[in-house]
């Protein structure tokens, strides 16, 4: 009878004694179990089980296996990332293998590899770029998640790509429940519709009070919205120099409330 308690999907490698030659495989479904392996489990595939049959168990060595919750996937991983680094010729005369499994992922060792053509497609946003299996399920750091704004600042994607997106979503429609859903979202998002809540602070002591409507908001006063405004919110310190000269800017419905509680109400203009 199987454990079921033991049974875990596994990565493994064997090499073949008398040729040297290698297999990569996983074993993923209800009877995965590692300690089955070469027992009653020999690989799924008919290479590898033409030689035992041949040859016999024994000319076989285990040189890896291990219990992975993605052992699918990592089988894809390694088989596509020898193929890459070896090249199609040597890969083949290495390996058993001769079809690549579904789902393959790539690492930045392989992504380094690809063409100059892929590269510019990845580079252009014209194609996704794969995600590298130890990425999934991970959260990125708040170091890590600035790097990657501040490398797609300033990123433009070409008008071909822009043509291509657009026919592919032209006369697309959205079922009622699709709709139902995003709009009981923004109902609940109180920064949707550009509705977070803004106050600017002049040298006189006058607090412009304005939810949404923040970029208007700012002409009509002559401020300008760029690094004076941006680099200033909620910093409590205001520019040197520029239209936004000793203003001070906050954003944050309940930052506000306690910045006005003490401020006289002749002094604050609301904005509907």
């Amino acid at each position: 009878m199987i454990n079921k308690s033991m049974n875990k999907p596994y990565f493994y490698k064997i090499r073949n004694k008398l040729t040297n030659k290698y297999y990569v495989g996983s074993q993923y479904g209800k009877t995965a179990n590692k300690d089955n392996f070469f027992s009653t489990y020999f690989t799924s595939s008919q290479y590898v089980n033409e030689v035992i049959t041949n040859d016999g168990v024994d000319v076989f060595e285990i040189v890896v296996i291990k219990e992975r919750d993605d052992a699918r996937d990592y089988e894809a991983y390694y088989l596509q990332k020898c193929y890459r680094l070896l090249g199609k010729d040597k890969f083949l005369n290495m390996f058993y293998n001769r079809n690549m499994s579904p789902g393959i992922l790539l690492d930045e060792i392989i992504i380094a590899k690809q063409t100059e053509t892929k590269q510019n497609k990845w580079n252009n946003g014209e194609i996704p770029k794969p995600i590298p299996p130890n990425w999934r399920g991970k959260q990125r750091s708040k170091k890590m998640r600035e790097r990657l704004s501040q490398s797609k600042m300033g990123h433009s994607v070409s008008k071909k790509t822009r043509q291509k997106l657009r026919d592919a979503n032209l006369g697309k429609t959205q079922t009622q429940e699709t709709k139902n859903k995003r709009a009981m979202s923004l109902a609940s998002n109180q920064n949707a519709y550009g509705r977070k809540h803004w106050l600017f602070v002049s040298p006189e002591n006058k607090y412009y009070y304005t939810i949404g409507k923040r970029n208007q908001r700012l002409h009509e006063l002559g401020l300008s919205e760029g690094p004076g405004f941006i680099n200033y919110v909620n910093t409590y310190k205001s520019p040197s120099q520029g239209k936004n000269i000793s203003w001070l800017f906050y954003e944050g419905e309940e930052n506000i409330k306690n910045i006005l509680q003490n401020i006289p109400q002749e002094n604050i203009i609301y904005y509907e």
